[in-house]
């Protein structure tokens, strides 16, 4: 069974936790905050368009190191950080992990 290592990590997007997987990996799982409203002193305006919602992005889970460092899964850094797993929106942190123990 996965444990957690560290939760909410400061330095990631909402919410990344740590987890050492069952087979003693490490990965990363980032849960976008719901739905949030957009703060009025915040509104951006682009194009005309006054946007006052952000939807909320898919679940990600992110090989990494003992320390929380990404591992890029697919190893060609010129395409930018690779997740291990994409998931759909409103997938929880325990959903993320239980699909890594069961892919892997």
């Amino acid at each position: 069974m996965a444990v957690v290592i560290a939760a909410a990590l400061p330095s990631f997007a909402q919410t990344t936790n740590l987890y050492r997987l069952t087979d003693g990996r490490h990965a990363l799982v980032t849960v976008p905050a719901d739905d949030q409203p957009v703060p009025a002193a915040v509104v951006p305006i682009m194009s005309g368009f006054k946007v006052s919602r952000v939807e909320t992005g898919p679940t990600e889970v992110f090989l990494a190191d003992e320390h929380g460092t990404p591992i890029d899964a697919d190893g060609d850094p010129t395409n930018g950080l690779t997740p291990l797993l994409r998931l759909p929106a409103g997938t929880t942190h325990a959903q993320a992990i239980a699909e890594v123990e069961r892919v892997e």
